[in-house]
């Protein structure tokens, strides 16, 4: 679809403009409409199926290379506003300004953290955090636990995801302001979740200090899956075994029961990774007590974070995919803002 206007020509500046342009709000060649379904499009699909369906749904025919070009640019801003927010929220309280006073107690809210792969030319596999704050509430749903005792399961809702390349201070000051944008210090009730990584507790220790840490109960099962079989080796019946004997243990923080089997046996060749395994569990015992977060209706498991790693590599890390590092960090927020429904938000909040 094509229009025609007029051009106005000033001849000694050597310039001109398009009021139609300016009105329809047209930056080069497309609108502004057409650059906002284009950069939705290739927040979910590669470029050229974008280009493909744009086509198919607007007869606008954007060339993939144009679409690249305009989340560039779009992404830029979106990075300048996102990095504008976390120093708000990070900033210390401007001792002039009269407090909002406290807010009313509010949901509960949790953040759960994690990385996810994909290739940068010139750079090889590098790992972008992935973060995301969700809503949890018992679900009615009762499941046996460890101990052989029914245990609710608690459900997450309305999660929505932070990205960042880069060291994790930028990543953590990013996340901590969109857990305050969720109401985060209202919230009567929030848990950190992660796996074993010290950057992360490092983050949640300080961002979120109030928070109940909790270890992901599926990477604590693994890491016990782990020490058994450098202790009896693959897919030995005895490692499975010391799997379901230290289960048990595992579920009710008994940790120091679990390290003195994991280090007890003598072969020299894996005492080194033993002890390592050993380690993991000694260094968080205060966040593996999961029958205690069970009977307080706290979420064990980063299912959550673990989904958005999904998402996110679903569309950075297809096969034969590599980016460049500008191309990757300016399509990332648009991304994110897919993945929890709040794109137009974005978007309009830097293009009001």
């Amino acid at each position: 679809m094509s229009y025609a206007r007029s051009y106005w020509h000033e001849a000694r500046a050597h310039t001109g403009r398009c009021p139609a342009d300016e009105a329809f709000g047209v930056t080069g060649t497309f609108s502004a409409g057409v650059q906002r379904w284009a950069v939705r499009l290739a927040g979910m699909l590669p470029y050229a199926q974008a280009e493909a369906v744009l086509v198919d749904l607007a007869g606008v025919g954007m060339s993939d290379t144009a679409i690249w070009q305009c989340v560039q640019r779009v992404g830029q801003q979106a990075e300048d506003y996102l990095a504008a927010q976390a120093a708000r929220h990070t900033a210390l309280p401007d001792p002039d300004q009269i407090s909002a006073g406290l807010a009313p107690p509010a949901p509960p809210l949790g953040v759960s953290l994690d990385g996810a792969k994909f290739l940068v030319r010139g750079e090889g596999w590098k790992e972008a955090k992935v973060g995301c704050v969700f809503g949890f509430a018992p679900s009615g749903e009762w499941r046996q636990r460890n101990d052989n005792e029914p245990a609710e399961a608690v459900r997450a809702s309305a999660i929505t995801y932070v990205f960042q390349l880069g060291p994790p201070e930028p990543f953590g000051a990013r996340l901590w302001a969109e857990a305050e944008r969720r109401g985060w210090s209202a919230a009567r009730q929030t848990v950190a979740l992660g796996d074993g990584a010290a950057w992360i507790w490092s983050l949640a220790d300080f961002h979120f200090p109030g928070a109940t840490p909790i270890v992901d109960w599926f990477h604590a099962k693994q890491h016990l899956w782990d020490a058994a079989q450098l202790i009896y080796g693959l897919d030995s019946p005895r490692a499975a075994a010391f799997v379901n004997r230290h289960a048990k243990n595992l579920y009710w923080g008994r940790v120091d029961n679990i390290a003195r089997a994991i280090k007890r046996p003598a072969q020299p060749a894996t005492r080194a990774a033993r002890d390592r395994e050993a380690a993991y569990f000694t260094e968080n015992r205060a966040r593996m007590q999961y029958r205690r977060f069970q009977a307080a209706k706290l979420p064990i498991g980063s299912g959550t974070v673990e989904s958005g790693c999904k998402q996110f590599k679903a569309r950075f890390a297809q096969a034969g995919m590599r980016w460049s590092r500008p191309g990757a960090i300016h399509l990332m927020p648009w991304r994110a803002a897919i993945m929890s429904q709040r794109f137009d938000q974005l978007w309009q909040a830097i293009f009001h």
